[in-house]
């Protein structure tokens, strides 16, 4: 059942209470890129591509337990939505990708595609009915860490894709087409 009390809300830019849940969320999350304030203004509220992305707010009694990130998109021909990407409290991942299939819904959208790599919403995705595709790309795919002090201990966490959050944020994935042929 979905989380009781929660719902979606549609804002036009990123504000203070990300900061919370960049902190709560973040710890449970071994590799991570930050997504605080900072971030999130940086790289969806001032890019030129501002406009075309929906941010989603998920909340519960006042409080924030996500956000989704969607651009309108097409694959195969057909109008998709895309989530670019997410954050969430804990137990909070299933709610968030409801309440977002929902929206892509009522936005006439024939899916919402996901590209993540992050163990940890693979089962709450697949209960959805959430398909895992080949990623499509033909190059292996490379990821740069900046590690402090300590960089050798980190080195075995950092070789293991499965410690690893990443969305289309983390990369220029978030400004590409998801289907550029429309094929």
């Amino acid at each position: 059942a979905l989380a009781a009390g929660a719902r979606v809300e549609v804002v036009e830019r990123f504000d203070e209470r990300v900061d919370a849940l960049w902190r709560d969320a973040a710890p449970r999350h071994p590799v991570i890129a930050r997504r605080d304030l900072a971030f999130l203004r940086w790289r969806f509220d001032r890019s030129p591509a501002a406009q075309r992305v929906t941010r989603l707010y998920i909340q519960r009694r006042g409080q924030l337990m996500g956000y989704v990130v969607l651009r309108a998109d097409s694959w195969r021909g057909l109008p998709v939505t895309v989530v670019l990407d997410y954050l969430v409290r804990p137990g909070w991942t299933l709610p968030a990708f409801a309440l977002a299939v929902e929206f892509a819904r009522r936005e006439r959208t024939a899916a919402l595609l996901c590209r993540t790599l992050n163990p940890e919403v693979a089962r709450p995705l697949a209960a959805m009915g959430f398909v895992c595709f080949r990623n499509g790309f033909n190059l292996p795919t490379r990821m740069m860490a900046r590690v402090g002090p300590g960089a050798e201990e980190n080195a075995a966490l950092l070789s293991d894709p499965a410690n690893w959050y990443v969305t289309a944020a983390d990369s220029d994935l978030g400004f590409t087409p998801f289907d550029p042929a429309g094929t």
